[in-house]
């Protein structure tokens, strides 16, 4: 089995706000896995990969805003919230602020 890297941020959001869910049992009582591209589910009480939600096809970022949804993330090794910001073509995470 491939070793597994740890998360280094997550969405400052839960899975369920980009609508997903557990690829193994459906359910949406999940939260962000310590595993990067994992949630863990607390039904099938496993690490899995769950649906891509949102992130499966092309994200309509304004729309996304007006729905409530943020991409904004949380980074561990700082304990920072960095909010993302449209620069060009590209996205980019501003840091915001340190959380105590």
């Amino acid at each position: 089995m491939k070793k597994r890297k740890l998360r280094t941020w997550i969405y400052i959001q839960k899975p369920v706000s980009y609508e997903i869910y557990c690829d193994k049992c459906g359910g949406h009582m999940i939260t962000w896995s310590e595993y990067e591209h994992m949630i863990w589910c607390y039904q099938c009480r496993i690490d899995t990969p769950g649906t891509g939600g949102i992130f499966s096809g092309p994200i309509p970022l304004e729309v996304s805003k007006m729905l409530g949804v943020s991409f904004d993330r949380f980074y561990f090794r700082d304990k920072s919230i960095r909010k993302m910001e449209v620069k060009g073509h590209k996205l980019v995470w501003r840091k915001e602020k340190k959380v105590k």
